[in-house]
């Protein structure tokens, strides 16, 4: 019996769609060749770069292996732009490039105890962008995010990354949390670029304050019911001798109640105000005779100033307060007074009260800091900026 083999045109016609199938472009697996956000660099006139609670300025940090954010604390100015420089990493090592969309939106989330976190909705030009990305490879993009919220705060930059066809189809999404905060005007010296330790508790202290006043009397409330005790030996513990700089390396690696006096006490709070852009300076004083006074009945830092018998009257050679530069307006977290300059029960520390009140001696007004020498004429023995170490 003799076998025919198949018709040679069938045998053509099998090679030829083994060649067309091999020559057939393969389906494009767009799930798999999204790209990813792999650092975002803050700058512009309203950003402000922050230091450690080292003293160490802080860079942007790209993402690692596992696309875990790394991002570096930093701050802007309330009221303000920033410039957000992004860079895209097309994650597939394969051969086809990415082209597609790439669309961004930003919020601002704070803490808003006891309620849910609050959130302010941050406006980005342009909010998408076309992009062509080779495969392994990356691109760079500029954003404008503005303005930022009009009160100090802290909290963080939410930044939601959508990636898109070129048809606008949705492909997936990616997003990162920087850590940031809102401060009041651009910080001053010795915190030009201001520590995250100070800012983490001078924002919160202050938070939705917008005027000078208003957080500067939230960060002397703040401090003076922080974690500081004055000394019995009155001096000061956290400050050098030799330079008048505040210990603040150590202060922010300590835990629990700091012994401090009046000089580490105003120089922590003016940390705290020129970090959140107050531009605050320290004033010390004493008697005409530099021979020291006697307070009226005060509540030292450390005390519950809502207790009656913790008000007692000390001898202080000298008194260092805080107030803005060039102002009478002080504010003085060392102590808290029973009552304010009209009389009233105020039972919390001095915050904007004029100096030439602040110091007089009045039998009628056992309010005054001032008890005796009586008649007593206060005046300034210095007034600086201390720095930090």
């Amino acid at each position: 019996m003799r076998f025919c083999p198949p018709p040679r045109r069938l045998k053509v016609c099998g090679y030829l769609l083994v060649v067309l199938s091999l020559c057939a472009p393969p389906q494009r697996a767009w799930a798999q060749s999204s790209p990813s956000v792999q650092k975002i660099d803050l700058s512009g006139s309203g950003h402000v770069r922050c230091k450690d609670s080292s003293g160490n300025l802080l860079q942007a940090v790209e993402m690692d292996a596992t696309h875990t954010p790394a991002y570096a604390t930093s701050a802007g100015i309330r009221g303000q732009n920033l410039t957000a420089g992004v860079t895209l990493h097309h994650t597939t090592a394969g051969q086809f490039p990415f082209t597609g969309k790439a669309h961004f939106s930003v919020v601002f989330e704070y803490p808003d105890f006891p309620n849910a976190n609050g959130q302010i909705p941050i406006t980005v030009t342009p909010a998408e962008q076309s992009v062509t990305i080779a495969a392994g490879g990356t691109t760079n993009l500029t954003l404008t995010l503005g303005a930022l919220p009009d009160q100090v705060r802290g909290g963080s930059l939410r930044i939601l990354c959508t990636f898109k066809t070129p048809e606008g189809t949705y492909l997936h999404s990616q997003t990162d949390f920087l850590p940031f905060y809102v401060l009041y005007d651009t910080p001053t010296a010795p915190q030009e670029n201001p520590w995250e330790g100070v800012l983490y508790q001078a924002c919160w202290w202050a938070r939705g304050e917008n005027t000078q006043n208003g957080v500067a009397k939230k960060l002397t409330l703040g401090v003076f019911f922080y974690r500081l005790a004055y000394p019995e030996d009155t001096g000061s513990h956290g400050t050098d001798d030799d330079t008048d700089d505040f210990l603040l390396t150590n202060f922010l690696a300590s835990s629990g109640y700091q012994s401090a006096n009046c000089v580490d006490v105003s120089d922590f709070l003016l940390i705290c105000a020129n970090a959140v852009g107050l531009d605050f300076e320290v004033t010390r004083y004493t008697d005409f005779w530099d021979g020291g006074f006697l307070t009226i009945p005060l509540c030292l830092i450390g005390s519950d100033p809502f207790w009656p018998d913790v008000y007692t009257s000390s001898s202080w050679g000298f008194h260092q307060v805080c107030h803005p530069v060039g102002t009478a307006s002080t504010y003085d977290a060392c102590a808290a007074h029973k009552y304010d300059l009209n009389g009233a029960v105020y039972e919390n520390p001095p915050a904007g009260w004029l100096v030439s009140s602040y110091w007089q001696v009045d039998p009628t007004y056992p309010k005054r800091l001032v008890k005796l020498p009586n008649p007593s004429t206060m005046h300034a023995l210095t007034t600086f900026t201390p720095g930090v170490q």
